[in-house]
């Protein structure tokens, strides 16, 4: 486990202290939601974000078994788009084909590859 999703920062405390009381080395990060409020806005204008290609946004791909919950699902995907393949990725993130601009968008592919924002290409294959 990488990420736990707690309500306040008072359950994260108790989180890493049960972790640090196990004494096996575990270590996780702790999502406090109370601390997240600010990305409401961002998460309102996501609604309205027309991608390009009509192609999918990652979060609309989700259903959060409760609302309260889409807004820690928003925390990691952000307005990442999903496309077919890493071509259609390329295409999108780069629009005037100069791949040497920072991408335009973060796509991760039906595949698996993933082009961030950063200029991070991940892919490869896995046996």
């Amino acid at each position: 486990v990488d990420y736990v999703v707690v309500n306040t920062t008072q359950d994260a405390q108790a989180v890493l202290e049960f972790l640090a009381a196990r004494d096996k080395g575990e270590r996780v990060t702790c999502l406090v939601m109370e601390r997240q409020q600010a990305l409401l806005p961002k998460l309102e204008r996501l609604k309205e974000m027309k991608p390009p290609r009509d192609l999918p946004k990652l979060l609309d791909l989700i259903t959060p078994t409760k609302e309260e919950y889409r807004l820690a699902f928003y925390y990691f995907c952000r307005e990442t788009l999903v496309a077919e393949d890493i071509n259609t990725a390329a295409e999108v993130a780069y629009p005037a084909g100069d791949r040497n601009a920072p991408p335009k968008y973060k796509i991760t592919c039906l595949t698996g590859d993933v082009i961030d924002t950063t200029g991070a290409m991940t892919g490869g294959r896995r046996s």
